[in-house]
């Protein structure tokens, strides 16, 4: 019971890394390029859809890096090359 809480805990630890890891990019480039170095554009409904997009893509793409990289590397240290 405690292992099978202590993995899930795990698992949702390492969810969040991967999640914070691509949001954060994705918001600076979205202050720089839609916001003009402000972010007004987080007022607006219609820029949360890219940027729910692009945030996707980059959360895709760092969990297939997480699978393809090879087994010698610990769990940690796959989450955090990818």
């Amino acid at each position: 019971m405690i292992s099978e809480q202590t993995s899930n805990r795990h698992w949702l630890l390492q969810l969040l890394v991967h999640v914070v890891s691509s949001a954060l990019p994705v918001m600076f480039f979205f202050y720089i390029d839609e916001g003009y170095f402000t972010f007004n554009w987080m007022s607006e409904p219609g820029a949360w859809i890219p940027f729910t997009f692009y945030t996707g893509i980059y959360l895709a793409v760092q969990f297939s890096l997480r699978a393809t990289l090879p087994k010698r590397y610990s769990s940690w240290d796959r989450t955090f090359w990818a």
